[in-house]
């Protein structure tokens, strides 16, 4: 059982984590700098997370989860502009989670448990057609237009805008 404390200690490293791999890319984010930004020592962070891969998923799932919990009736329109506007905040997290995906096929699972919890939430999806959704925002990842955007830090809305048209076609 969690207390309110630990809950609270958690919450924060979790914040800090998406300030951190939201500015840089994975393997340029420290473990030290984040527990820093809690003013908590690294081994407390460790207490809680076992390793920097489970801060960035864990990270990314709060940040997906507090954007989508807002809104009522979710749909794949929204939940896609949900995850883009994540990108375009916190440029480096689908490099970082295309990088780590690329060397740690096994991560996949837990991304696409955090694709599916969303995307059964979708009101305008049929359970059969699932697969085929979660291709679409996995490619958010991976689709060389944002990946090369992503790699410069630089997004220009209408090119962003016109990559998602044709993947959601």
């Amino acid at each position: 059982m969690i207390n309110k404390k630990t809950d609270t200690i958690v919450i924060r490293i979790l914040h800090a984590s998406i300030l951190h791999f939201g500015k840089k890319h994975y393997k340029n984010v420290k473990v030290r700098d984040i527990a820093k930004s809690c003013k908590i020592s690294s081994s407390l962070l460790y207490y809680h997370f076992k390793n920097k891969e489970q801060l960035l998923i864990e990270s990314y799932s709060l940040l997906i989860e507090s954007r989508t919990s807002v809104i009522k009736n979710i749909t794949f329109k929204k939940l896609t502009l949900v995850l883009l506007s994540i990108f375009l905040e916190n440029p480096m997290y689908a490099n970082s989670i295309n990088e780590l995906l690329s060397k740690k096929p096994n991560i996949s699972v837990e991304i696409n448990d955090i694709l599916k919890k969303q995307i059964h939430r979708c009101s305008d999806i049929n359970i059969d057609t699932y697969t085929a959704y979660k291709v679409a925002l996995v490619s958010l990842f991976a689709h060389p237009i944002i990946m090369r955007n992503l790699n410069e830090a630089v997004f220009d809305n209408q090119s962003l805008y016109d990559v998602y048209s044709n993947i959601l076609k």
